[in-house]
């Protein structure tokens, strides 16, 4: 089985030079993602500007976040369809 090379060490390798080059960047970090966010999913979608636009401006007019705004959709959208609504929204 044939080793696998990082980047830099394929480009070193096709200069003919096979020596590694050592680098001042320590190696990556594992991050965690804030308490609030753990155990949950990002759900998303792509929508014209004039979407973003208006969907920010409510949420201004209404003093909440886009995400409370998303939630409170996602529920009306429970409810019709018979589900119960479980989109938890940020207390202010």
């Amino acid at each position: 089985m044939r080793e696998q090379l990082n980047l830099t060490q394929a480009l070193n390798q096709s200069a003919g030079n096979p020596a590694p080059i050592e680098t001042d960047t320590p190696p990556p970090t594992q991050t965690h993602a804030p308490k609030a966010r753990q155990n949950t999913k990002m759900i998303g979608g792509h929508f014209s500007k004039p979407v973003h636009r208006q969907l920010k401006q409510m949420a201004l007019d209404s003093e909440c976040s886009i995400q409370d705004l998303l939630g409170e959709a996602l529920n009306l959208l429970f409810d019709q369809a018979g589900k119960p609504p479980i989109a938890k929204l940020e207390e202010s």
